[in-house]
Parts: C-alpha cells; sequence; structure tokens
C-alpha cells in the first residue's frame, strides 16, 4: 500500500561496507605520520615546522572530506526511482520504468580467482543506466537490491575481464575506466602534486640554511 500512496518510498537502501572507511584511516595513518614525522626530524634545524603544519593541516582537511562523503554514499531504490552516488560524484536519479532487467556478473583485473559482483541495471536497448562494484558492496545487499527493482534478473556464474565487461555492456565504465589514458593523467597529477610539494619543501629548506 506503502507503494501505491507514496511511489518515493524506499523499498531498500544499502551503504557500502564499512571496513572501507576503516581501511581508508588505517591508510592515511600509515602513510602520512610517518611521512610527515621524518619531515618534521629533517627540517627542524631550519625552522619551517609553520610551513609543513600549514600542507598537513591541508592535506587532513581533504581526507577528512573524503572521509565525510564516505559516510555519505548509498544505494537505494523506490517504486520510482534509482538512486546512488560516490565518493566523487554526485547522486544519480535513475527513472525505475527505463530499467528492463537486472544482471549480476563476477568481473576481474587480473585473475578470474579475483572476481568480484557486478551489478548493472539495463534498459531496453542494453544500455547500461546503473552500476555497483562488489568490492564496495555486500554480497547480500547486491542481491537484495536486485531483488527489490522489481525486474528480471540474471545471474552469470562465469567469470569475465574487465574488457570482456565493459564491451558486453556498453556505457558500464566510470569514468576513470575508460582507458589507460585516462588512468596515466590521474597518476601524473598524484605524481605531479607530490612532486611540488617536495619541491616546495626543499626550497624552503635552501632559503634558511
Amino acid at each position: 500500500m506503502t507503494e501505491l500512496t507514496d511511489p518515493h518510498a524506499v523499498r531498500m537502501r544499502v551503504r557500502p561496507k564499512s571496513v572501507l572507511s576503516r581501511l581508508g584511516v588505517l591508510t592515511f595513518l600509515i602513510t602520512i605520520v610517518p611521512l610527515f614525522g621524518v619531515l618534521y626530524w629533517y627540517t627542524a634545524p631550519y625552522d619551517v615546522w609553520t610551513e609543513l603544519l600549514a600542507v598537513q593541516g591541508a592535506i587532513l582537511v581533504g581526507c577528512l572530506a573524503a572521509y565525510w562523503r564516505q559516510t555519505r554514499v548509498f544505494s537505494s531504490v523506490s517504486a520510482a526511482t534509482l538512486k546512488g552516488n560516490g565518493i566523487f560524484s554526485p547522486t544519480a536519479i535513475i527513472a525505475r520504468d527505463t530499467v528492463s532487467r537486472v544482471v549480476l556478473v563476477p568481473v576481474y583485473r587480473s585473475h578470474p580467482s579475483e572476481a568480484n559482483t557486478q551489478l548493472i541495471a539495463l534498459t531496453h536497448d542494453d544500455g547500461c543506466v546503473f552500476r555497483m562494484r562488489g568490492q564496495f558492496w555486500h554480497a547480500s545487499d547486491l542481491t537484495g537490491f536486485a531483488a527489490a527493482i522489481g525486474r528480471p534478473v540474471t545471474v552469470e556464474t562465469t567469470a569475465i575481464s574487465e574488457k570482456e565487461f565493459f564491451h558486453d555492456y556498453p556505457g558500464s565504465a566510470y569514468w576513470f575506466e575508460k582507458g589507460p589514458g585516462v588512468r596515466l593523467v590521474v597518476v601524473l597529477a598524484i605524481v605531479a602534486v607530490v612532486s611540488a610539494f617536495v619541491i616546495a619543501i626543499m626550497s624552503t629548506v635552501g632559503r634558511v640554511q
């Protein structure tokens, strides 16, 4: 009765694995704390701790913002829509009427034994309009979410590679998965930022020597 009176009433809402947030915090502590400990020790004679503290504060703010964003990631389905977002993507709202069927398929990057189940919602012409990756969601959430959509569900049992997955299901790739060139640009951007930080610190040390 709720579905008839309120088409936007949520049938199911899921959140990513909580271990991802804990892993992010642990990664931050393992990398940033020792790194800045060494930098503070190395630059102690040169009185540049305020610059280091400012950079460390900026990194901490960025990490806290990413952590806060991670706590807001969700996927939900109602009688009218499918909704979902990511850490770096806005909330996508898909009309449930556009979904023709749902597929659960195991996908691997390097070896079939490392496959993770992917959920994809497809239109009548087999275009992908909604996707959930198993490395971020519990398997039970994926199967429950697929059932909650209320469309025919196909469960594939044979794992396929990422290349095969993107070929078989056009439109399923996220922006950072659309070729090695995009990934290379991201890596180069990260290297450039880190290099600029190191150069700035060394230049500051050089000026006070």
